[in-house]
Order: C-alpha cells, then structure tokens, then sequence
C-alpha cells in the first residue's frame, strides 16, 4: 500500500509540473493573442518553457496504469469533459489499463466504413478524411511557386517545403491540393491512409511542442512547421501525396502502426537547418485507403498536401473551415458533378466555427 501511494505522489507531481508548464505556454499565447506583433515574443517565450519536459511528464502520467476499479470512473469523465464516443470503441472502458490506451484505442470494425468511388458515376482519384477532425483550412498551392503558402483560418499562412522539411525545388512544379485537419482531444486519434497510396519515405522533424489548437494556431504564423512532426511521402493514382502527422504540448509521441517501423532503411534528413531523420521503405509500403499509419497520445494535426489529375475537387467545391470530418470520409474527387446537398451540409456543419 505504501508503495502505491507513493507512486500516485509522484504520478501527481508530475501531472501538477506539467500542469503548470501548459499554464505558462498559454499565458505566453494569451499575450500573443491579444497583440499579434508579438508573435515572435510568443514563440521565444514557449521555447524558453520545458514543453518537451511537459510533455513526457504528461506521457508519464497518462502511461501510468490505472487500477482496474478506477478504469470506468476515470475514462468515463474524460469521455464527458471532452466529448469522446466510448460507444464505438473496440473494447469496454474498464479494459483500458491506462489514459494512454484510451488515446490510442482502435474502434469497432463498423464505426468508420470507408468511402469508395463510384464508377458508375465516373468518378476516380477519391481522397478520404484520414483522421477525425476539423478542418482548420483547404485550398489549392502551386508547388513550383517559391512564394507558395497553405493558407489557414483567418488568412494566417505558412510555406509547404518548410513544412516538409525539403529544399524549395524538392516540390512537384504542379497545382497542389491541401487539407488541414484538427484532432481535439476527444477525437479519435489514430490516422489512416487518405487513399490507395504507395508509401516511399518517412521523415521525422525534430522541433518545438507548442500548442496547435484552432484559436492559437490561427493566429501564428509558421506554428505546424516549427513543431515535432512525422512526414510521409509517396504517390496515388493522382501522382505525389504527403501526410504530415504534427506534433503538439503533450503529444510528444508518434506511434507508427502497421508495418511502418519496418522495412525502412535510416539516414539523416538531406533538409538544411532541420534536426531529424528520413528513411527510405524498401520495397515501397503499399496501403488500401483508410488502413491505419501511425496515431496521436493526444490531439493535434493532420496536413494532406498533394497532386491529384485535372478536375480534381473538394467536394461541394470547397471544405469550409470548421467542417466536421471522420475517418474514411470522402474529401474530394474526379468526375463527380457537384451536389448541391453535400455543399449545404458542409455549410451547416462549419456555421458558428468562424
């Protein structure tokens, strides 16, 4: 029994360091927030906080096993608090040994059915949602364009190859799509194959562990290309696709799924000035579209960037900021006429978001 509590004392310890590292990052954005000149105040300030300290404390904690009697109690407040459906788990809550299970949980086989073209309608190239979200931004870069920028919420942007982590030239000299999509803390946080994609590298960007929820990352220029973040690249049918998992304040871990620890041949990343690693899979990892990639300990953010044929589009024309997406829901294609119900619904799902 001793022994017990004094772990939970030091479980606690940990949580309240790590509680109080979060509440000086969000006093530095808070400042940023109210003066957006400040900017770059706001990102020395977070940088000077132990984020990454925060972050393993928070992985202690939610590692930390959970007495089987306390399973129920302690998931099912967390399911109330941020709004996650322990209905379309795979297991029952008590069978979650830790917080961190739960993050990571897989669904039922029938909770998220994925979209697929139909060609009787002429369509091809589909492109589903690989994770649940939000959508924080879409739209279409030229990858050619050194200048080129993604666009997000309120008109704040940030360059692709920063992202990447590539040399400016390392870009297809072609219109690029793009989908940013915002994991809360609620979602489900495993990430899958946006299509039938054939997987050639991986590259793991070392970086910072700041905050990437909607109103912080609005405002901050450059906030998804300055934190930790995992990129894989490879092509579709529509030519070259990447899927950008980025990290966030407690969400220091990455988990590869699947068969993506292996097969893969390391070596230092070729990107100047950026800390990390790039491998190469060999053979290519071939993956159906909605196979699952790597997942989340916590929320953050999934970027799609990609080539897709001539006539590729959003559905509806456009993703609004502040639409709700699941996993295996179809985002865009070729061939489809535009359906005037799909563009209301996308409508009323992001009223109220902006």
């Amino acid at each position: 029994a001793r022994v017990r509590c004094a772990a939970a004392v030091r479980m606690h310890r940990r949580a309240a360091a790590a509680t109080a590292t979060a509440a000086a990052a969000a006093s530095a954005a808070a400042c940023c927030l109210a003066d957006p000149s400040r900017e770059d105040a706001y990102f020395a300030a977070a940088r000077r906080v132990p984020l990454a300290a925060a972050s393993a404390a928070w992985g202690q904690c939610a590692r930390a096993q959970l007495p089987a009697v306390a399973r129920e109690p302690v998931l099912g407040a967390y399911c109330t608090a941020f709004g996650a459906d322990a209905s379309e788990a795979a297991l029952p809550l008590a069978s979650y040994e830790s917080l961190a299970s739960f993050f990571c949980r897989e669904l039922r086989s029938d909770a998220r059915p994925i979209a697929e073209a139909d060609a009787a309608r002429g369509e091809r190239a589909l492109v589903v949602s690989p994770c649940d979200g939000t959508v924080l931004a879409s739209g279409q870069v030229h990858g050619g364009d050194t200048s080129a920028a993604i666009g997000r919420i309120k008109g704040v942007n940030y360059s692709p190859h920063a992202l990447l982590a590539v040399p400016k030239e390392a870009l297809p000299d072609r219109p690029l799509h793009y989908a940013v999509l915002y994991l809360a803390p609620g979602d489900y946080h495993r990430v899958h194959s946006p299509a039938a994609l054939r997987f050639e590298r991986r590259r793991h960007v070392s970086g910072a562990l700041l905050p990437v929820n909607p109103i912080v990352s609005a405002r901050l220029p450059g906030l998804h290309a300055a934190n930790e973040r995992v990129v894989f690249e490879g092509s579709w049918e529509g030519g070259w696709m990447s899927m950008t998992a980025v990290g966030a304040l407690g969400v220091g871990s990455i988990k590869l799924l699947a068969d993506h620890e292996r097969g893969c041949s390391s070596r230092a990343s070729e990107a100047p000035g950026e800390p990390g690693h790039e491998c190469k899979y060999s053979p290519a990892r071939r993956s159906l579209a909605g196979e699952q990639v790597c997942a989340f300990e916590l929320g953050s953010t999934v970027v799609l960037l990609f080539e897709a044929p001539s006539g590729w589009t959003f559905d509806g024309g456009a993703l609004p900021p502040g639409t709700r997406v699941r996993v295996g829901q179809r985002l865009g294609t070729c061939g489809r006429t535009r359906s005037t119900a799909r563009s209301a619904l996308l409508r009323r799902s992001a009223a109220g978001f902006s």
